[in-house]
């Protein structure tokens, strides 16, 4: 809420409970108060403005040293390559945001105590061919990709263009040697294989041939547990409260379970693991 004093019970909270699930966390550090933008924003309880010169590094130091032991993956920021998301320049973006995030858990890693073993995650970079959005990773983490353990990825569009996006990400990774993996972390389709069980044109359903292609793709670490549930109200195959919806086993029938899921539907003939 102000500079030095931080609020950490809400992600208490959620850390613990998924903790308690035996759910790992990918923690994102991502948007600037306003009283800490370089443009001086007032009345906006967050901001996708530049952060002022030191904010993140030290954010990004007390959020890491109190999360060190429940906290597997930190992922900085969110779409910088989105205008919706980040507001400054590329050149801002190495300078505010991913030199100093690196820095400040590279320093404690080298603490003597030691960090649990997090990994860095590049920021994720918005992928959508039906919206002319390229495959441009590179551009954004150039010069820190031997400092990064997983690359993020968010992939939009029509069910086809999914699938191309997953098996670029793969071939960009096959040319970019410090690449160990890449990992969806956001997912939403425009289709309309879902027409008899409801699936409308929204962020939040994640098509199961997508997770299939990354199954099958070198390099794709999987999906997130999070692309399957509701994004807007009735818009996923989960509900907010993990209810399967009829559509998840109508599309697990036709590509195969999920990822993130072990047995979300009733047995079908030939189901693995079914009697």
């Amino acid at each position: 809420p102000k500079e030095g004093t931080y609020d950490w019970a809400l992600f208490d909270k959620l850390i613990d409970g998924a903790r308690a699930k035996g759910l790992s966390v990918l923690a994102v550090i991502g948007y600037t108060p306003a009283w800490a933008s370089s443009a001086n924003v007032d009345g906006k309880e967050s901001s996708n403005d530049v952060p002022r010169p030191g904010f993140y590094e030290k954010f990004v130091t007390a959020a890491v040293t109190r999360y060190r032991d429940r906290v597997d993956h930190w992922e900085l920021w969110n779409e910088p390559n989105v205008r919706q998301f980040w507001t400054g320049s590329q050149a801002q973006w190495m300078d505010r945001i991913l030199r100093p995030g690196i820095d400040a858990i590279r320093a404690l890693r080298a603490d003597p105590v030691g960090i649990s073993p997090a990994k860095i995650f590049a920021p994720s970079v918005y992928i959508n061919y039906d919206q002319n959005r390229p495959l441009t990773v590179s551009s954004w983490i150039s010069g820190y990709e031997s400092a990064i353990d997983v690359v993020a990825v968010h992939t939009y569009g029509s069910e086809d263009t999914q699938v191309a996006e997953i098996h670029d990400m793969g071939a960009w990774c096959e040319l970019h040697p410090t690449c160990l993996q890449f990992q969806v972390t956001a997912a939403g389709f425009q289709s309309t294989d879902c027409a008899q069980h409801y699936c409308p044109v929204a962020v939040g359903p994640a098509l199961l041939r997508t997770q299939n292609a990354c199954r099958n793709t070198p390099w794709c670490f999987g999906n997130f547990i999070a692309n399957l549930r509701d994004g807007t109200i009735g818009s996923g195959l989960l509900t907010s409260q993990d209810q399967v919806r009829s559509r998840l086993c109508y599309l697990e029938e036709r590509y195969g379970p999920p990822l993130a899921l072990a047995a979300p539907c009733p047995c079908w003939p030939g189901k693995p693991g079914c009697e």
